[in-house]
């Protein structure tokens, strides 16, 4: 009876044993680590020209999204910031163990964000505006550090046609731009254009721009390396979409964070001018003026 006894005592205590390794081993898996993010940048990519003024401008969009690091999967929702949010560029997340992709953005479109391929991220109607990122890959575990500064560095190059001469005509719309070089879609793992480097975009209608001699117009792409050249066809088209007047510039160089700036006479009848001046501008934005 006593050997029956101690052999029941003994298989309870097993079974509990082995219940509480289990719910060790439970609860270990399910651990999740508190971390805390600050764009520490915030000021800078907010205000006035994008320099430590005193006079702000419209604030940006901060977005963070999370990818497994191993499948470029999205781990959860994406949290967005909109723009004068009071949360600014701050961001938190609760992960369990493993490894990751966080990948920060800034900026000023209101156009709807696809972010579900870290890869190709890239919003609709194929708009790119001015942009930041940062992508931090981090192994989250017992020893990963609860909070980070996050520093973001612009992602695109810009083009900005001058006109000058011949006044736009009274039945101009809006710009095309076509692109072969330039992307609308930002790999954020490399900080580079996403596979697609083509684009095809057609502005927001600037009808009161008609009869002035001088008019501006700017496009923002995502490059496929540091700095290339880009075929650009800037086309001035009515509000029924029909060709005005369409100019090509063949291998304009584009930079990230450059500004390359072409002036001349547009909607005038002469032929580009392949002798151009380079100016580096001294703000954080560079830029290079050309003469047409």
């Amino acid at each position: 009876m006593k050997k029956l006894y101690y052999f029941l005592v003994g298989l309870f205590m097993a079974v509990g044993l082995g219940s509480c390794s289990s719910d060790e081993n439970e609860e270990t898996l399910t651990d999740k680590y508190e971390l805390t993010f600050q764009v520490i940048n915030y000021e800078l990519i907010s205000l006035n020209n994008n320099t430590r003024a005193t006079t702000p401008t419209k604030a940006p969009h901060f977005v963070m999204a999370i990818y497994d690091a191993r499948t470029n999967k999205l781990v959860e929702e994406p949290t967005i910031h909109k723009s004068g949010s009071a949360e600014g560029g701050t961001f938190s997340a609760r992960l369990p163990k493993g490894e990751y992709n966080f990948v920060f953005l800034a900026y000023y479109t209101d156009r709807t964000l696809f972010p579900e391929d870290p890869t190709a991220i890239h919003w609709d109607a194929q708009v790119v505006d001015n942009t930041y990122q940062k992508n931090l890959a981090l192994s989250i575990d017992e020893d990963t550090a609860p909070q980070h500064d996050i520093v973001l560095s612009r992602a695109v190059g810009v083009f900005t046609l001058n006109t000058k001469g011949t006044p736009v005509p009274q039945n101009f719309d809006h710009f095309r731009v076509q692109m072969q070089g330039g992307s609308f879609q930002l790999n954020a793992l490399t900080g580079y254009a996403g596979e697609d480097v083509t684009r095809d975009y057609a502005f927001l209608s600037k009808n009161d721009m008609a009869g002035n001699a001088e008019i501006s117009q700017s496009a923002y792409a995502f490059l496929p390396q540091r700095e290339c050249d880009v075929d650009i066809t800037m086309i001035a088209e009515d509000k029924n979409n029909r060709e005005i007047r369409k100019r090509t510039f063949r291998k304009v160089p584009m930079k990230i964070n450059q500004m390359t700036r072409y002036t001349g006479d547009f909607f005038g009848e002469t032929e580009l001018d392949n002798d151009f001046s380079v100016r580096i501008a001294t703000e954080e934005w560079e830029t290079v003026d050309l003469e047409f």
